[in-house]
């Protein structure tokens, strides 16, 4: 039977410094990484690299919708990105305002998306829906623009 060596003290100390190092290394490069879910205010954080709207704009899906729409026709890109999920955004971004201006002719509960709103508009002979969710923050959003002939 083969008996080990115990190593020496030094060895042991360097061996035991050498994984607190390590330790505290792989520490401070995760927390460098990851973003702080809240803010200084002890809130959560909107996205990363999105503002959050004006809780007066996204207070219902009607409002959330007129809301789209004026910003749509004053071509203010920016607000209609914060009112409208990244597919909205370009799907509207990707047509011209329609003339004459949009009307909002209803708002109700959408068939196929739990929780969701539809609110139609017409804009001469262009019919076109908004599909509204809430936001997971509160509030609601554009998430899809659909366009009918």
């Amino acid at each position: 039977m083969r008996r080990f060596r115990k190593a020496p003290y030094g060895k042991k100390r360097s061996m035991l410094r050498r994984a607190i190092f390590v330790v505290v290394v792989v520490l401070l490069l995760a927390a460098c990484g990851a973003p702080s879910p809240t803010d200084s205010s002890g809130s959560a954080s909107p996205e990363k690299g999105r503002d959050n709207p004006p809780a007066s704009l996204i207070a219902s899906p009607e409002v959330v919708a007129r809301a789209t729409i004026d910003a749509w026709g004053r071509n203010d890109r920016h607000m209609v990105d914060l009112l409208t999920a990244p597919a909205a955004t370009t799907e509207l971004l990707g047509r011209p305002f329609p003339q004459p201006s949009p009307a909002l002719t209803s708002c109700g509960p959408d068939l196929r998306v739990s929780g969701g709103q539809t609110c139609v508009f017409n804009s001469g002979s262009q019919h076109f829906t908004f599909l509204i969710q809430p936001r997971p923050r509160g509030g609601w959003e554009v998430t899809a623009a659909r366009f009918l002939a």
